[in-house]
């Protein structure tokens, strides 16, 4: 057996964490093609291999932190207990996209969310009626700018994006309109016109 054989070899990790949480670790290869090939020795962080048999992919759960790099290297061993060198060495960061936010309301002219927990969050976009009109830091209210007329219809999305630029959907629309209501009336003013009266009453007397 040659005991030089390379692979090439994709990682892939799947879940979404706040903190730390368990996620599925994807790991696949080339096949080797060595007639009496009998598994494959994988090495995750440089623990103890993982043994397999003749497939060319492997799931695990691992625990997970924000920003942390797991490493991953394959070996192939055959019939006679015979073992390749290591593969080169596959290495994937766990980066996590920020959810989508929730609870967005507007209580005119101010917006709020509630904070993303994603750990390394960046900031928050704020889009009014699909147009980007800020881009805030860790902050998780935002004043609507300018003078509103009567009527005016205000759709309200807000997106979360961490430090590697990956970036949350748009929350739901959360609509508002500018609807004010009307002033009382001012400077009231009780007058008597007893003459005026008295005239109506003798232009309509019958008799």
């Amino acid at each position: 057996m040659d005991r030089k054989i390379g692979f090439f070899v994709a990682l892939v990790l799947f879940g979404f964490a706040t903190i730390c949480n368990a996620v599925t670790l994807q790991i696949t290869w080339q096949a080797n093609t060595e007639v009496d090939l009998k598994g494959y020795n994988i090495y995750i962080d440089q623990a103890e291999p993982i043994k397999v048999g003749l497939i060319m992919e492997y799931q695990t759960a691992v625990d997970m932190e924000e920003g942390q790099i797991i490493t991953v290297q394959l070996t192939a061993f055959d019939l006679s207990g015979n073992e390749s060198e290591k593969s080169e060495m596959a290495t994937c960061i766990y980066d996590t996209i920020p959810g989508i936010l929730t609870d967005v309301a507007i209580n005119f002219p101010q917006v709020n969310w509630l904070k993303s927990l994603v750990t390394d969050l960046e900031g928050y976009r704020v889009y009014i009626n699909g147009d980007l009109v800020a881009d805030l830091g860790l902050v998780t209210t935002y004043q609507i700018e300018g003078v509103p007329v009567e009527g005016q219809i205000y759709s309200v999305q807000i997106v979360a994006y961490d430090l590697t630029g990956n970036e949350s959907e748009k929350s739901e629309a959360v609509v508002y309109t500018y609807d004010t209501i009307p002033e009382a009336p001012t400077e009231v003013k009780l007058t008597f016109f007893d003459k005026v009266i008295a005239w109506i009453r003798s232009f309509f007397h019958v008799g």
